[in-house]
């Protein structure tokens, strides 16, 4: 006569299910830890990207440009070329670049004009001298009705600027740039040079005024 199959105790039942508990618990913990690594490893990629992306056009931003007016930590006002010939800075040749803290945003601001007559009313000329705050630039394109501002890059929770010499005889740029949150924060350096700088057209008095030649004072 066939033995009857013996079946799982009470205890052994509760054995079993405490052990494939564990196992679970093991396995789901393993599975979060290598989500949380691969959605860090995005953000940091991420990063890396909006990073370079950003510092590539400011690249082309300085190069592009003639001369560099005034600038501070945070701000870069740029001559971005003479467009119309007089030798003289308009205010539709002038481009900021800047870091809004508060919002981590990398802006360029400048002035782009319709092709209305109002163009040669809203174009002014401006001296050296009325460009030596790079913050009063800045809310001077903002306060203006052809102010167009671009984003360059979000999630900068760093930034500084540098630019030698002294403006407005600047040359050269430097910039570090810090992109993302905790793990995922990347921080990069870089440097550029105006291709084709006015410098020789800055004059300076023996007071310390500058000069634009053959422009304005």
């Amino acid at each position: 006569m066939a033995r009857r199959a013996r079946g799982l105790t009470l205890s052994e039942m509760l054995v079993t299910l405490a052990v494939v508990s564990v196992i679970a618990l093991a396995v789901a913990g393993v599975a979060v830890a290598l989500s949380a690594a691969d959605a860090a490893a995005d953000t940091y990629r991420e990063s890396i990207r909006t990073a370079h992306a950003a510092l590539a056009r400011i690249s082309r931003l300085v190069r592009s440009s003639i001369l560099i007016p005034s600038a501070d930590s945070q701000r870069l006002v740029l001559w971005t070329g003479d467009d119309n010939g007089n030798g003289a800075i308009n205010l539709g040749e002038l481009a900021v670049l800047s870091w809004d803290e508060g919002e981590e945003k990398l802006l360029v601001r400048e002035i782009v004009f319709d092709e209305s007559w109002q163009y040669w009313y809203c174009n002014p000329t401006f001296s050296l001298s009325q460009l030596v705050s790079a913050s009063a630039v800045e809310q001077m394109l903002s306060g203006s009705q052809y102010c167009q501002t671009s984003l360059l890059a979000s999630d900068v929770t760093g930034f500084e600027l540098q630019v030698s010499p002294a403006p407005p005889l600047s040359t050269t740029v430097t910039v570090k740039l810090t992109v993302g949150q905790t793990s995922g924060t990347i921080t990069v350096n870089s440097g550029a040079t105006l291709r084709a700088p006015r410098v020789s057209n800055v004059l300076i008095t023996m007071d310390g005024e500058c000069y634009l030649e053959n422009g304005s004072h």
